[in-house]
């Protein structure tokens, strides 16, 4: 039962981590390109 609870949350906040990441990616991207142009 409780590796049933933690499962989800272990998902949760893997997904929640990601979100920086790919945000920083996008972010530095733009401003890259930004910079070429």
């Amino acid at each position: 039962m409780k590796n049933n609870t933690e499962q989800p949350v272990s998902t949760t906040s893997h997904t929640f981590r990601r979100i920086p990441v790919i945000v920083a990616l996008v972010l530095f991207a733009l401003a890259t390109s930004a910079f070429l142009s």
